[in-house]
């Protein structure tokens, strides 16, 4: 009973305003080093609804987002070499990317971090292809700017959206945008891992047609064989 009492005075005495005021900068700062786009568009709500500092939110998700990438092509700079040795379907992904023309990467490390999913793996392949360091550290820098600063507004705007058509029933329409929130990130998560299991039920596939096709075809080449070179038989 005590569990319970307790468990039931802390969500008695829970205000979602003041966990929002007290750690939401810190979860940006967080959310943006790991990944970022949903936790950035609600601070960007956060600073609309007066909870947080919008130029705040845009530093935090700024130095999250410019320090995890750094380190993420720190680590590519040390490691990545040997982890794409081992692994050559990641090598083949990693040389598409670093065949590319030096105008092309460089408008690539500014805008990587806009498509999901790319942001993680983008500046490890950059640093085990040797990419310079102070190239990366400036244009790095430059798109993490430009993504913070307009995913916080994005999250304003929405903000003031939701605003003005809930009025009152704001807090309400902030849960259901909160929800929204982490229910996308799942379920792409779940259809990207059903992509991918398709897409390597289709490679084996392929892989075991190709595997028949040689087998045919050596039958073949070895029936021609045959045909052209009977055996002889000595006199009797």
């Amino acid at each position: 009973m005590e569990i319970l009492d307790a468990i039931a005075g802390f969500f008695a005495s829970f205000s979602l305003e003041r966990f929002i005021t007290d750690y939401g900068y810190w979860a940006i700062l967080v959310g943006t080093f790991l990944e970022g786009e949903t936790i950035l568009v609600l601070g960007g709500i956060a600073a609309q609804q007066g909870f947080l500092e919008l130029h705040l939110v845009m530093l935090c998700a700024f130095s999250g987002s410019y320090a995890g990438d750094q380190m993420a092509f720190t680590i590519g700079r040390r490691w990545g070499t040997k982890i794409l040795a081992r692994r050559p379907k990641w090598q083949q992904k990693a040389n598409y990317l670093l065949n590319k023309s030096p105008r092309f990467l460089d408008i690539w490390m500014v805008v990587f971090r806009f498509f999901y999913g790319l942001r993680n793996p983008t500046p490890w392949v950059l640093g085990s292809g040797g990419v310079s360091y102070k190239r990366f550290l400036l244009l790095n820098g430059v798109g993490a700017l430009v993504w913070a600063i307009s995913f916080a507004w994005g999250g304003y705007a929405f903000g003031m959206l939701i605003e003005q058509f809930m009025g009152h029933m704001r807090w309400a329409a902030l849960v259901i945008v909160v929800g929204v929130a982490v229910a996308i990130p799942v379920l792409l998560w779940v259809r990207r891992k059903r992509k991918q299991k398709r897409a390597q039920h289709m490679i084996d596939l392929l892989h075991k047609a190709g595997d028949n096709m040689d087998r045919h075809a050596e039958q073949e080449e070895e029936a021609r064989h045959d045909a052209e070179n009977p055996p002889r038989h000595g006199p009797d």
